[in-house]
C-alpha cells in the first residue's frame, strides 16, 4: 500500500489534509469518503469505510473540509466552499490516474456535500454508499443508479417516512440497525454498537467489491 497525504489549499485559512490510499498494483476504482459535520475522516464509520473499501480493492481518498482543519464548528454555511474545494481534489486526481468507477462513500451533511458534487460537479459518478444521509438527498436517493443506505431506526435526523421514501427500489439497498442512533450506536451497549459497526462495513465492503469487479 502506498498511502499519502495530499494537501488541499482552504479559504477558510490553514490547508486541509486528505488521506490517500493507494494499492501497488493499479487500481480501476476510486472511493471517496465524505465525513459528517462533527464526525471526521479517521471517525469510526469513517475510517472502516476507508479500509473495507480498500480491502475489496479500491484506492480510497478521504476528504478533510476546511471547516474541520481550521476547527470551525459550525459549516452549514461553508458547503459551497467544501465542495468546491473537494471537488477540486478530486477532480486534479481523476485526471492524473484516470479511474473507471468513483465510489461516494458519506456520511451526514457529507451526503449533502456528495450529491452535490455528483450533481454539479464530477460526472458519471453512479455509485452511492450513504451512511446516516439526510432528509433532502431523498429525492437524490431514489434516482441514483446504485445506492446503498445504511440508517438507524433511531436517528432522530432520518425518520421511518424518509426510510419508506427509498424502500422497496431496484436501485437502492436498504441497512435497517433495529434502534441505531445518527452515529449507527446503540447508546449504552458498546457491544451493540460494535456489532453494527461491522454489519455496516461487511455491507460497504461487499458492495465496493462487486463495483469494483463490474464489467
Amino acid at each position: 500500500m502506498n498511502l499519502q497525504n495530499i494537501e488541499v489549499k482552504s479559504k477558510l485559512g490553514k490547508p486541509a489534509s486528505y488521506t490517500y490510499r493507494q494499492h501497488t498494483r493499479d487500481s480501476r476504482t476510486l472511493a471517496v469518503i465524505f465525513p459528517g459535520q462533527a464526525y471526521y475522516k479517521d471517525s469510526p464509520l469513517m475510517w472502516y469505510s476507508a479500509i473495507s473499501a480498500f480491502q475489496a480493492g479500491l484506492d480510497t481518498l478521504s476528504v478533510e473540509y476546511g471547516f474541520h482543519a481550521n476547527r470551525i464548528a459550525t459549516a452549514r454555511n461553508m458547503l459551497d466552499t467544501s465542495i468546491d474545494e473537494a471537488a477540486s481534489a478530486l477532480g486534479n486526481l481523476q485526471k492524473s490516474k484516470n479511474y473507471e468507477n468513483v465510489v461516494f462513500i458519506a456520511k451526514s451533511v457529507g451526503t449533502v456535500i456528495a450529491e452535490r458534487i455528483a450533481r454539479e460537479k464530477i460526472e458519471g459518478v453512479r455509485d452511492f454508499i450513504f451512511l446516516t444521509p439526510l432528509p433532502q438527498t431523498v429525492q437524490f436517493i431514489r434516482d441514483a443508479k446504485n445506492m446503498l443506505v445504511v440508517v438507524g431506526t433511531s436517528d432522530p435526523l432520518f425518520s421511518e417516512v424518509d426510510i419508506a421514501g427509498i424502500s422497496g427500489m431496484h436501485n437502492v439497498s436498504i441497512v435497517k440497525l433495529d434502534g441505531a442512533d445518527h452515529l449507527l450506536e446503540v447508546e449504552g451497549n458498546y457491544e451493540k454498537s460494535l456489532e453494527y459497526l461491522r454489519e455496516s462495513m461487511t455491507a460497504c465492503h461487499n458492495f465496493c467489491a462487486i463495483v469494483n469487479h463490474r464489467d
